[in-house]
């Protein structure tokens, strides 16, 4: 898992830069909140552990306080983590609500994997060349 990285490693930096700049401490708490979730989730992806990375997207995605970006990154690599544990149909379901995301680049390298993993080789190299016409520099997740 450790290329899917590249495609993810800007979006946590990017975690909370969308976000309000309000300082109230519940806001606050809630963007350090989906920040944390989202950067422990991309390290326990990169360590395989798809079931951990899979709640811990879960928790960065409910708690509500992603960049545009982060959040196609996060529904991306949770996409990914469903693929691992052959829930195919529900990661279909977060690429499909990430169709309009800014970064679609990560968004078809997440889909090319999902099929991939699915065994259609044929619709996943239509992924991974969409997903390199977005973003040439897009990592394939292996």
């Amino acid at each position: 898992m450790r290329t899917h990285l590249v495609a993810l490693a800007g979006a946590a930096v990017l975690a909370c830069g969308g976000c309000s700049r309000s300082t109230d401490s519940s806001d606050v708490a809630g963007r350090e909140q989906s920040a944390k979730a989202f950067q422990d989730a991309e390290a326990a992806l990169e360590q395989d552990d798809f079931a951990r990375a899979k709640d811990l997207f879960d928790q960065a995605i409910a708690a509500g306080h992603l960049s545009i970006d982060a959040i196609g990154s996060a529904y991306a690599g949770r996409a990914v983590c469903l693929a691992e544990l052959g829930q195919f149909d529900a990661a279909h379901a977060d690429l499909d609500q990430m169709e309009q995301a800014p970064n679609q680049g990560t968004i078809l390298a997440a889909r090319s994997y999902v099929l991939e993993k699915k065994g259609k080789q044929r619709e996943e190299r239509n992924a991974w060349s969409r997903a390199r016409r977005f973003n040439p520099s897009v990592a394939m997740y292996t």
